[in-house]
Protein backbone atom coordinates (compact mmCIF):
# COMPACT_ATOMS: atom_id res chain seq x y z
CA UNK A 1 0.00 0.00 0.00
CA UNK A 2 1.45 2.98 -1.08
CA UNK A 3 0.95 6.38 1.35
CA UNK A 4 0.42 9.79 0.08
CA UNK A 5 3.01 12.40 1.57
CA UNK A 6 -0.02 14.61 2.22
CA UNK A 7 -2.18 12.22 3.69
CA UNK A 8 0.57 11.65 6.26
CA UNK A 9 1.65 15.05 7.07
CA UNK A 10 -2.43 15.56 7.93
CA UNK A 11 -2.88 12.87 10.20
CA UNK A 12 0.76 13.51 12.18
CA UNK A 13 -0.26 17.24 12.52
CA UNK A 14 -4.04 16.07 13.94
CA UNK A 15 -2.20 13.31 16.03
CA UNK A 16 -0.04 15.97 17.42
CA UNK A 17 -2.54 18.67 18.13
CA UNK A 18 -4.56 15.78 20.24
CA UNK A 19 -1.90 15.08 22.36
CA UNK A 20 -0.78 18.81 22.92
CA UNK A 21 -4.37 19.83 23.63
CA UNK A 22 -5.00 16.31 25.95
CA UNK A 23 -1.66 17.44 27.89
CA UNK A 24 -2.62 21.56 27.93
CA UNK A 25 -6.34 20.04 29.51
CA UNK A 26 -5.20 17.47 31.82
CA UNK A 27 -4.20 20.15 34.34
CA UNK A 28 -6.39 19.39 37.29
CA UNK A 29 -9.10 22.20 38.50
CA UNK A 30 -8.57 24.45 41.70
CA UNK A 31 -10.69 23.06 44.35
CA UNK A 32 -14.70 24.33 43.57
CA UNK A 33 -13.71 24.45 40.07
CA UNK A 34 -15.73 22.09 37.41
CA UNK A 35 -13.50 20.26 35.22
CA UNK A 36 -13.27 21.46 31.68
CA UNK A 37 -14.19 19.50 29.01
CA UNK A 38 -11.26 18.24 26.68
CA UNK A 39 -11.13 19.94 23.66
CA UNK A 40 -10.37 17.50 20.60
CA UNK A 41 -10.01 20.04 17.00
CA UNK A 42 -10.35 17.44 14.34
CA UNK A 43 -9.48 19.00 10.65
CA UNK A 44 -11.88 16.81 8.48
CA UNK A 45 -13.27 17.36 4.69
CA UNK A 46 -17.13 18.46 5.15
CA UNK A 47 -17.51 20.55 2.00
CA UNK A 48 -16.82 19.22 -1.69
CA UNK A 49 -15.91 15.84 -3.36
CA UNK A 50 -14.52 14.48 0.02
CA UNK A 51 -16.98 15.43 2.07
CA UNK A 52 -18.66 12.29 2.38
CA UNK A 53 -15.39 10.72 3.74
CA UNK A 54 -15.14 13.56 6.50
CA UNK A 55 -18.27 12.58 7.41
CA UNK A 56 -17.13 8.83 8.15
CA UNK A 57 -13.76 10.34 9.74
CA UNK A 58 -16.11 12.22 11.95
CA UNK A 59 -18.17 9.81 13.04
CA UNK A 60 -15.40 7.38 13.77
CA UNK A 61 -14.00 9.85 16.06
CA UNK A 62 -17.34 10.11 17.77
CA UNK A 63 -18.18 6.57 18.19
CA UNK A 64 -14.71 6.61 19.99
CA UNK A 65 -14.90 9.63 22.36
CA UNK A 66 -18.58 8.79 23.49
CA UNK A 67 -16.96 5.21 24.19
CA UNK A 68 -14.19 7.33 25.92
CA UNK A 69 -16.63 9.55 27.66
CA UNK A 70 -18.74 6.16 29.22
CA UNK A 71 -16.51 4.75 30.53
CA UNK A 72 -15.21 7.83 32.84
CA UNK A 73 -13.64 10.44 30.13
CA UNK A 74 -9.78 10.74 29.95
CA UNK A 75 -8.13 12.24 33.11
CA UNK A 76 -11.45 12.24 34.72
CA UNK A 77 -12.61 14.72 32.25
CA UNK A 78 -14.86 14.74 29.20
CA UNK A 79 -13.71 14.77 25.72
CA UNK A 80 -15.49 17.43 22.99
CA UNK A 81 -14.87 17.19 19.49
CA UNK A 82 -14.63 20.48 17.45
CA UNK A 83 -14.07 19.58 13.52
CA UNK A 84 -12.91 21.76 11.09
CA UNK A 85 -13.35 21.89 7.16
CA UNK A 86 -10.54 21.63 4.87
CA UNK A 87 -12.75 21.16 1.99
CA UNK A 88 -11.13 19.45 -1.11
CA UNK A 89 -7.87 18.15 0.91
CA UNK A 90 -6.30 21.32 0.58
CA UNK A 91 -2.93 21.90 2.38
CA UNK A 92 -3.61 25.67 3.13
CA UNK A 93 -7.08 25.15 4.23
CA UNK A 94 -5.79 22.37 6.41
CA UNK A 95 -2.93 24.55 7.98
CA UNK A 96 -5.53 27.46 8.58
CA UNK A 97 -7.94 24.73 10.23
CA UNK A 98 -5.44 23.72 12.55
CA UNK A 99 -4.53 27.13 13.31
CA UNK A 100 -8.17 27.73 13.88
CA UNK A 101 -8.15 25.32 16.95
CA UNK A 102 -4.32 26.21 18.37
Amino acid sequence: MKFNKKWVGCIAVALVLIVIGSLVSGCAPREGEEAAPIKIGMPVPMTGAYASDGEEFLWGATLAVDEINAKGGLLGKQLVIFPGDYGEWDIGKFIAAVEKFV
